[in-house]
């Protein structure tokens, strides 16, 4: 009896102590994995302000399953922020079609660090918690291009816009930034003129095609020196063309009328 109850003891003993090196490799790890996350270094706006907001206690995030993030406007004070779930509605695999909901209105205070949910009412904003370490090592407004942005929105001089005679006698309109050549900030410059739908609010990654109520097609084609914007409305056609040369960037706007 003497040696069964010995024997129960030393196994006890040897199972608790597994138990217990279980529970600190899984503590380690968290330790760990938290400490990549507090030194993450990001690359782009985007990615930053993503998880700033999945991190965030905004009621979308918790009630909306592969939510995804945009940045609809960006402005030194303000950076404006779309919460929205897709689906894929495309009847065969050689064109893609996405289907977009929106969820949920952020903004974001670069100045302030401030994060506030609007998507209840814009005049009754809700201050959300996030993990403000992302911060730390990251400046937002540098890291969004921000200081730039508004210095050379903000002055009409480096700005040149005018209009072109094409061979079919329609005209096709040109707009010249000085000194700009970010993709995603001239798309904004497009983007702001049209309707809240009818355009999507930041520019794609990949080639896709776009529809609304309004407008039966929108065709977004995506290549590394060239943006290709085809809308196809019932008065005819719109080429949206974005490029840039060796020191500035480049909108062009041509309708082709039915």
């Amino acid at each position: 009896m003497t040696k069964l109850l010995t024997f129960i003891v030393i196994i006890f003993f040897f199972a608790c102590k597994e138990k217990s090196n279980q529970i600190l490799l899984v503590n380690n790890q968290t330790i760990q994995e938290k400490e990549v996350q507090d030194n993450k270094i990001y690359t782009s706006c985007e990615e930053a302000i993503t998880d700033i907001v999945k991190s965030s206690n905004a009621i979308a995030i918790k009630n909306f399953k592969n939510i995804q993030v945009r940045i609809n406007n960006l402005t030194t004070e303000k950076i404006s922020i779309e919460l929205y779930v897709s689906n894929d509605i495309s009847e065969n695999l050689a064109e893609k079609k996405v289907s977009e909901s929106s969820v949920g209105w952020l903004e974001f205070f670069p100045l302030t660090k401030k994060l506030q949910d609007i998507t209840n009412d814009p005049e009754n904003q809700e201050l959300l918690k996030y993990d403000s370490t992302i911060l730390e090592k990251n400046d937002i407004s540098k890291l969004c291009g921000l200081l730039n942005v508004n210095s050379n929105s903000n002055n009409q001089n480096n700005i040149k816009c005018y209009r072109k005679e094409n061979n079919d006698y329609s005209f096709k309109e040109i707009c010249e930034y000085s000194g700009i050549k970010d993709f995603k900030f001239l798309y904004s410059q497009i983007a702001e003129k049209f309707q809240q739908d009818d355009l999507l609010r930041i520019l794609p990654k990949k080639d896709t095609i776009y529809s609304t109520l309004s407008t039966p097609e929108i065709k977004y084609s995506i290549k590394k020196d060239l943006i290709t914007i085809n809308i196809t409305s019932e008065g005819g056609n719109t080429i949206l063309k974005i490029y840039h040369t060796k020191d500035k960037g480049i909108i062009e706007s041509t309708k082709l009328i039915d």
